[in-house]
C-alpha cells in the first residue's frame, strides 16, 4: 500500500512538472517579440541564413526582394523585405525565423508586426500591378529607374539607397504618369496620387 501511495505521489509531481513546462513554453509570438526588441541584432549576409530559411524566402517570398537580414544572437533572424509587385510596390515588411531556420508565425495567422501575413492578405488584395519601367523618387528626391521585377540592378540600387539611409523607412514615391495592368488585362494610365489612391481603394 505504501508503494502505491508513493507511486501516486510521484505521478502527481511529474504531471505538475509537465504542465508547468507546457505553460512556460515560448510561443512563436513570444520569440518574434524578443527578436524585435533585441538591442544586439547584427546585420548578416543572406548567404548566412539557415538553408531552410533561404528555401522559404525563395519559394514563399519570390515576388519580393530582401532589403536586410539580421541575427538576434540566441534568438533568431529578422529579414526585412520589400514588395516587388502589386500596388504595395517597395513597401517594407518583415518575416522572422528561429535559429534552425523555421519561419515564425503567430497563432492567428498574423505576421510578426501584428498585421496579417503578406503571403495571404496582401497578395490577395493585389488587383493590379505596375507596368515597367517605373521611376521611383527617393526621400532625397533622387530618382531610380527599375526595368522589371527581375531587374537586379534597379532593385539593388534601391536597396543600396536604403542601406545608405538607415533612418528612412518611408517607401519611395512613384514618378507619374505610370501604367497599371489590372487582373483582367486592362491597362490604365495613372497621372497622380489621387488616381492611384482610387485604384488602390478598388482593390480593398
Amino acid at each position: 500500500m505504501r508503494l502505491t501511495v508513493l507511486g501516486i505521489m510521484a505521478f502527481i509531481v511529474l504531471s505538475f512538472t509537465s504542465c508547468q513546462k507546457n505553460t512556460d513554453k515560448v510561443t512563436d509570438a513570444d520569440l518574434i517579440q524578443a527578436i524585435q526588441n533585441a538591442t544586439n541584432k547584427q546585420s548578416i549576409e543572406v548567404a548566412e541564413l539557415p538553408s531552410s530559411s533561404k528555401i522559404t524566402l525563395d519559394n514563399d517570398y519570390a515576388n519580393n526582394y530582401i532589403d536586410l537580414a539580421k541575427l538576434a544572437p540566441e534568438l533568431g533572424y529578422e529579414v526585412d523585405l520589400r514588395k516587388a509587385e502589386g500596388y504595395k510596390e517597395s513597401e517594407k515588411f518583415q518575416t522572422y525565423f528561429d535559429l534552425s531556420g523555421r519561419e515564425l508565425k503567430v497563432d492567428d495567422g498574423k505576421g510578426g508586426d501584428g498585421t496579417k501575413d503578406d503571403k495571404s492578405d496582401n497578395y490577395k488584395r493585389d488587383c493590379f500591378e505596375l507596368i515597367y519601367p517605373v521611376t521611383f523618387i527617393m526621400f532625397d528626391e533622387s530618382e531610380i529607374i527599375v526595368n522589371g521585377k527581375d531587374d537586379a540592378d534597379g532593385w539593388g540600387e534601391i536597396k543600396a539607397w536604403y542601406e545608405a539611409h538607415p533612418d528612412v523607412a518611408q517607401k519611395p514615391a512613384l514618378k507619374y504618369p505610370v501604367d497599371i495592368k489590372w487582373k483582367d488585362g486592362t491597362v490604365t494610365t495613372i497621372t497622380g496620387n489621387e488616381e492611384m489612391r482610387r485604384a488602390k481603394a478598388s482593390c480593398d
